[in-house]
């Protein structure tokens, strides 16, 4: 008997952040009865036990290029498991992982999808790399500009949103953790310069001038070494005189619960592909803020959706935060337009649909099971 048809994920991590949570998605949705999913990921406690729970066959290895000798141990690797799987199609779910898997895909010459989130130069070796690949998978038009701008054939791009599940879409619970008489402003995102936490936290300074009623909670980890940012910020709330009313959670496992906690979200990035957190906060009909960089505006529409603001302008953020707490009907007005703009855009639903046309066009048959077909 010939064995199915494999298709071979590769991530470069072995955490959960927005790129293995799309990939796990994707998993949950292949029809298993005609691919098999074989998964090659960093080391980690999270992605690979999440895996083995869903009876996926994964190998734990660092695919990230570091040097030439290190390149060629992992293409031989990945040569491997493509002949031990019969792997017919390559997906690298994040550019260090599609820089990795391209050699590989080349010389077995199995048909090979790029998939590129962030907005960064690439060197001309990368780029030979990325272009390697049959299509070039990017998560919005923003992104999608920023490579045709550098160049990058217009008929390997592709555009396929992150999808919501739809249980998202349900009222979830608030967390318990929270008991607070006063309007929460929420934040889910790394704790990082680049997702604007310092701007997030001075124009906080300002708003506690004028409605002084309100505690901030942001969730989300910091990658820096030993947490070292993190630090930095709490230090800075403290500085700003507002570190008795801000909180900093870290990671969460339960994101949708912490955002039906808030009564606004803001996503202050700085640069921001895409900013899914911002359509998951739509999701839960909350009034959000975000600033004007990437594909942010492609998720929020202002004044209808949501409210769109300058990127490091701590001015205006904080007028807009005040605006929607002293408006309380407004920002709830916002909260369902903004709902049902994501229920109709972003739902799991369509994302699996299109990427299941990505994979018919260079497997030659449907993979996605069939509730998620066209």
């Amino acid at each position: 008997m010939t064995a199915k048809p494999g298709i071979l994920f590769t991530d470069p991590v072995g955490f959960t952040g927005g790129a293995e949570l799309r990939l796990l998605s994707i998993l949950d949705c292949l029809d298993r009865y005609k691919v098999v999913p074989v998964v090659v990921c960093g080391t980690g406690d999270q992605l690979p036990k999440l895996l083995k729970e869903r009876g996926v066959t994964h190998y734990v290895r660092t695919i990230r290029p570091r040097s030439m000798l290190n390149y060629l141990g992992n293409t031989l690797f990945l040569l491997k498991i493509i002949r031990r799987h019969n792997i017919k199609l390559i997906h690298g779910n994040a550019i260090t992982s599609s820089i990795a898997s391209a050699a590989a895909a080349k010389i077995s010459g199995t048909p090979f999808i790029a998939d590129i989130r962030d907005m960064i130069e690439y060197s001309f070796p990368k780029r030979m790399l990325i272009n390697f690949a049959d299509i070039i998978l990017v998560h919005s038009e923003a992104v999608k500009k920023w490579m045709l701008e550098r160049g990058f054939p217009e008929d390997k791009l592709r555009r396929v949103y992150m999808g919501i599940w739809g249980w998202w879409f349900e009222q979830a619970q608030p967390v318990s953790d929270i008991k607070s008489d006063y309007p929460i402003i929420g934040f889910i995102g790394q704790i990082a310069e680049i997702k604007g936490v310092p701007i997030l936290l001075r124009a906080l300074q300002q708003v506690a001038r004028q409605f002084p009623r309100f505690n901030a909670v942001l969730v989300g980890k910091d990658f820096s070494q030993g947490g070292r940012y993190l630090e930095k910020m709490k230090e800075l709330a403290e500085e700003l005189e507002i570190g008795d009313r801000v909180n900093f959670i870290g990671f969460v496992d339960n994101p949708q619960n912490w955002i039906a906690s808030f009564d606004i979200v803001v996503i202050p990035s700085m640069m921001e592909p895409l900013g899914m957190a911002a359509a998951e906060a739509l999701a839960q009909k909350k009034p959000v803020i975000v600033t004007r960089t990437g594909g942010l505006p492609e998720i929020v529409e202002n004044e209808v959706t949501g409210l769109v603001v300058e990127p490091g302008s701590v001015d205006e953020l904080s007028e807009t935060i005040l605006r929607l707490l002293q408006n309380p009907q407004y920002a709830k007005s916002l909260g369902e337009a903004g709902y049902h703009s994501a229920k109709a855009r972003f739902h799991i639903d369509n994302m699996m649909r299109e990427m299941n046309e990505v994979y018919k066009d260079l497997i030659g048959f449907d993979v996605m099971q069939h509730s998620y077909l066209s």
